[in-house]
C-alpha cells in the first residue's frame, strides 16, 4: 500500500502542497508568491538530487514568478501627489485608483493662468477642461448661470453630444485648467474601457451637479 511507503514523509510534499494551494488563490500577488515558494522547494530538491533539468526549469519559473510579484508590488506602492493635485483627486476623481488617476492626469495639458473667454457660446469645444485654480463663470445671453471652481469640469457635454457650446465660459481672474483633447478621450474610451467607465461616472456626477445647481428646489 502507498501508505506504507512513507509517502507523507517525502520532501516533495511541501512544494506540491504549495502548488495545490496556488490553484485555489484568486489574488494575483499571493498566487505569484506561493508559486515562487513552490518552485524554490522544487529547486532545492533538484539541487539535492543533482537533476540538471529540474534545476534549470525551476530557476526559470522562480525568476519569472518573483519578477511578476515585484511588478505587482511596485504597482501597489503608494503614489503621492503634490497637495493641490491631491485635493483635486480627492474632490473629483476618488472613484479612480491613484494609478489610474495619475495615468489620466499626465495625459492632460496644463493651461494658464489666463483670464477672459475660455469657450464661447455657439463654438464647438475641442477638449474636456477641468478648473485647477480660480473660478470661471458660466453665462448664457450675458446672464450668469453658474460658477465653477477647482475640481469642476466644463465642455464635458460637448464630448458626449459633439454639439456647439450652449453657454460661454469665461473668467474675470487668472485661472488655470487641465485640458484633455477629445481625440485623447476617444483613445482612452477605445483602449482602456475600465478607466473609461470610471471617467463616465465622474462626468455623470458633474453633469448631475450642474443640473441641481441651475435648477434649485
Amino acid at each position: 500500500m502507498p501508505w506504507d511507503t512513507g509517502v507523507w514523509n517525502d520532501p516533495y510534499n511541501l512544494p506540491y502542497l504549495l502548488t495545490l494551494f496556488a490553484y485555489i488563490i484568486h489574488e494575483m500577488l499571493g498566487l505569484r508568491l506561493v508559486l515562487a515558494g513552490a518552485h524554490l522547494g522544487y529547486l532545492v530538491l533538484a539541487v539535492t538530487g543533482g537533476h540538471m533539468a529540474g534545476i534549470f526549469w525551476n530557476v526559470l519559473f522562480l525568476a519569472l514568478n518573483l519578477w511578476h510579484a515585484g511588478k505587482l508590488l511596485w504597482a501597489r506602492r503608494k503614489i503621492r501627489f503634490e497637495p493641490a493635485v491631491e485635493a483635486l483627486y480627492n474632490e473629483t476623481f476618488a472613484s479612480l485608483n491613484r494609478r489610474e488617476f495619475l495615468e489620466f492626469w499626465n495625459q492632460g495639458e496644463s493651461v494658464g493662468p489666463q483670464e477672459g473667454v475660455w469657450l464661447a457660446e455657439g463654438h464647438a469645444p475641442t477638449a474636456l477642461a477641468l478648473v485647477t485654480s480660480g473660478t470661471v463663470l458660466v453665462e448664457k445671453n450675458a446672464a450668469k448661470l453658474n460658477q465653477l471652481g477647482p475640481g469642476r469640469f466644463f465642455a464635458e457635454m460637448g464630448y458626449l453630444t459633439r454639439q456647439p457650446a450652449s453657454a460661454t465660459i469665461r473668467s474675470a481672474e487668472p485661472v488655470t485648467a487641465k485640458l484633455w483633447a477629445y481625440p485623447l478621450l476617444e483613445r482612452v474610451e477605445r483602449d482602456n474601457p475600465d478607466l473609461w467607465v470610471k471617467l463616465q461616472g465622474v462626468l455623470g456626477r458633474e453633469m448631475a451637479r450642474k443640473i441641481a445647481e441651475q435648477n434649485p428646489r
